[in-house]
């Protein structure tokens, strides 16, 4: 298992990125994907205004909702102006707008502690609601600056405003395809692999199974080759079959190839004829000239003695002393060929030829 990962390291690596990046562009698209709908509440005392911008803040259309634990509770829609223009000098808590995707952002605004009139009996507002306990409108943005006034004379109301948004996932397709090329990477990396292990092992894909046959060695248990798959390995022109790295010979008999026999005639050829052209060479003129300038010694020159002078014998004896054997020395004088004439042949009967070595 170890030797597996080891090999596709590259292949593993790239196929868990890969794998990673699908499901970090579905998991942007589900769980991560941002909720549609944003909620945000607050609480005010006595009356709550929003300052203009804040109904369309996320989108068009907004759904205002306020509830009491006490008494009544009034939502009011109208022009930024004239919202402020009721509220006039009175303390009054202002949204600002998004705190966080739940909360809104408000602002005590401090004031005269007035007796304000009833604001559902005015004809300055464009849209309203009052009811006891929670009151809730939707409200649909137009052009110009628009301001909500709740109002919740007896106890402080919660208020709440929700906007339904469009959600879009940007890094949904993005992720996924760059997944998938990492996906493909590692597939090719893997094949590489195992097209280099199957080099390196000498086994392929289209290759047989080798058929093998269990001895049993003492303890031991050895896996050799089977008749069949000698006989396979023969037909293929394998000398040797290898099982579990042990090598098992296949009795094949090698042949020779032509192209051997041809070199083996060559060189037989070649020695032939080098032999014919030294023969050749032996039977010419210039070979048998050559060879009848040669002395020839006569049997009378060999059995003759030579002569034994005194200072001969002085020379033999210092040779003696000095380790050489003067009587295995053949003194060959010096002799001038005459000029050749009509004959080839030469007397050398005229020549007298002296054999230092003694008679036994």
């Amino acid at each position: 298992m170890l030797a597996i990962l080891r090999r596709n390291i590259i292949a593993l690596i790239l196929g868990v990125i890969g794998l990673c990046l699908i499901l970090a562009g579905i998991a942007s698209a589900t769980i991560w994907k941002p909720s549609p709908t944003v909620a945000a509440t607050t609480t005010v005392q006595k009356l709550g205004v929003t300052r203009p911008g804040v109904l369309e803040l996320i989108a068009k259309d907004v759904h205002i909702q306020a509830s009491t634990s006490k008494g009544a509770v009034a939502i009011m829609v109208g022009r930024s102006r004239d919202v402020n223009a009721w509220v006039g000098q009175s303390g009054y808590t202002e949204i600002n707008g998004l705190k966080t995707f739940t909360a809104l952002d408000t602002k005590e605004v401090k004031g005269k502690n007035v007796d304000l009139p009833d604001p559902t009996n005015s004809d300055m507002w464009v849209q309203q609601e009052a009811k006891n306990g929670k009151a809730q409108m939707k409200w649909q943005n137009k052009e110009g600056s628009w301001s909500a006034l709740i109002y919740s004379p007896e106890a402080p109301a919660k208020v709440q405003l929700t906007w339904h948004r469009t959600v879009t996932t940007p890094w949904l397709w993005p992720l996924v395809g760059a997944g998938i090329v990492f996906l493909l990477l590692a597939a090719l990396a893997a094949v590489l692999a195992l097209r280099s292990f199957r080099k390196r092992s000498g086994t392929g894909k289209n290759e047989p199974k080798t058929d093998t046959v269990s001895i049993n060695v003492g303890s031991r248990k050895i896996e050799a080759p089977g008749r069949k798959a000698l006989r396979q390995a023969r037909e293929r022109g394998e000398s040797e079959i290898v099982v579990d790295g042990v090598s098992f010979p296949t009795g094949l008999i090698p042949v020779v190839s032509k192209k051997e026999d041809s070199a083996e005639e060559d060189a037989a050829e070649t020695q032939a004829q080098d032999q014919a052209d030294q023969k050749e060479e032996a039977d010419s003129p210039e070979s048998q000239l050559k060879e009848a300038e040669q002395p020839e010694l006569t049997p009378e020159a060999e059995e003759a003695e030579p002569v034994a002078t005194p200072e001969a014998e002085t020379k033999d004896n210092e040779a003696t002393a000095e380790g050489h054997n003067p009587e295995e020395e053949l003194a060959v004088p010096v002799v001038e060929l005459p000029k050749k004439s009509g004959s080839s042949r030469i007397d050398l009967s005229k020549f007298n030829f002296k054999k230092n070595k003694k008679e036994q």
